[in-house]
């Protein structure tokens, strides 16, 4: 319970050495839930482009934070943030990962925004094309390629279900179900 009331102890500070400096830069943790949320959905449906642009906006926010400590924080937290994201999707981005030999303990304590910018950009570039190559040797009936690319352009819909996608196919449930088992 000490650690934890030493680390609150250090955010506080931080704080109030913002206040007091006269250049509070409050970023909006809401913004960056929806961002994180939206990279999230973004990696799992294989846009890592766009991904990593979700990513940058909130690399870029972080690095306008003027307290130091508060900075690092919110930074370390992003990088294991994003790199739980990404490992999670798949098996394949996990090993990749791992065969880049990361040092995320160097980046999250990194002062050189534009270096982690660049370093994560070349990780979402080789998952970006580790993905279209396993697209690429993908080839999905044209019933589901359809359904695939509806869901693409609509995976933010909070209305899109199985149901949905049976009734826009005209398939049956236990159809569309057989397709996604015949095709994932």
């Amino acid at each position: 319970h000490l650690r934890q009331a030493y680390s609150q102890a250090r955010i506080h500070a931080g704080l109030m050495e913002e206040q007091k400096s006269g250049r509070t830069e409050n970023i909006r943790m809401n913004r960056m839930v929806i961002q994180n949320r939206n990279m999230a959905d973004l990696v799992y449906l294989g846009r890592y482009e766009e991904a990593f642009l979700c990513f940058k906006d909130m690399l870029v926010s972080i690095a306008g934070q003027k307290s130091r400590y508060l900075r690092r924080k919110q930074m370390g937290a992003l990088l294991e943030l994003t790199f739980c994201i990404l490992t999670e999707t798949s098996q394949a981005n996990t090993r990749l990962l791992e065969s880049m030999n990361l040092d995320m303990g160097k980046m999250k304590v990194s002062d050189h925004p534009e270096q982690l910018l660049q370093q994560w950009k070349q990780i979402f570039d080789q998952l970006q094309e580790a993905n279209q190559n396993k697209k690429e040797q993908k080839q999905y009936s044209r019933q589901f390629m359809k359904l695939y690319q509806y869901m693409e352009k609509n995976f933010r819909n909070p209305e899109l279900s199985l149901s949905m996608l049976a009734e826009l196919s005209g398939l049956s449930l236990p159809t569309l179900s057989r397709e996604f088992q015949k095709n994932l």
